[in-house]
């Protein structure tokens, strides 16, 4: 990471749960996106270091290009639990997400995600990366905005719950229905019995 980003957010990047809440990851995935030694039209896949490629990741790449005209270069599977029980109520008000919509929105698995180099990919997790740099967003401080969370709410799921938020406030697609076959590609260690 550069002097700058770790200075403007070392409040949150010495934070030890996540090393920083996951902030690296957004940082990540945009700097290679905007790499001028990658060229445009290249594929960017990030997993977690605790997800192992089991399978080929071909169809998954076809599935974007058959499906293009709505991933448009950025494919997130979903988890297949509502929003509102993983996302703290500040990160709702502060993304303007403080809606209903929002609330049921089938919530981003982000151990995984696709990426294809292109400008609509870099607005995306620029943006992710913008609001993951607000603490009251991204971490576990309390709600500073004077509304409780959501009846039901467990725990809030810092980057994934702030991508899901940006993905449903700005009407940008991700998948809710095909993330099984991501059992044919990735394992991940989280899903140990």
């Amino acid at each position: 990471m550069d002097a700058k980003f770790r200075e403007k957010n070392q409040k949150i990047l010495q934070q030890g749960r996540g090393a920083g809440y996951w902030l690296w990851k957004p940082y990540i995935i945009y700097k290679h996106l905007t790499d001028d030694k990658l060229p445009d039209g290249s594929y960017i896949i990030y997993s977690d270091a605790g997800a192992k490629v089991i399978g080929d990741v071909k169809h998954v790449l076809n599935f974007m290009q058959e499906h293009d005209d709505l991933y448009k270069g950025v494919l997130f599977f979903g988890v297949g639990f509502p929003q509102k029980y993983f996302c703290k109520r500040d990160a709702f008000i502060l993304q303007d997400c403080d809606n209903q919509k929002c609330y049921d929105a089938m919530q981003i698995n982000a151990f995984c995600g696709f990426f294809r180099k292109c400008d609509y990919s870099r607005m995306v997790v620029k943006a992710w990366l913008d609001a993951c740099q607000d603490e009251r967003v991204l971490t576990d401080m309390s709600n500073k905005m004077g509304q409780p969370n959501l009846q039901g709410f467990r725990d809030h799921r810092h980057d994934q719950a702030v991508i899901t938020n940006l993905m449903n406030s700005k009407g940008w697609y991700y998948d809710t229905t095909n993330g099984p076959v991501l059992d044919k590609v990735f394992y991940h260690d989280r899903y140990k019995g």
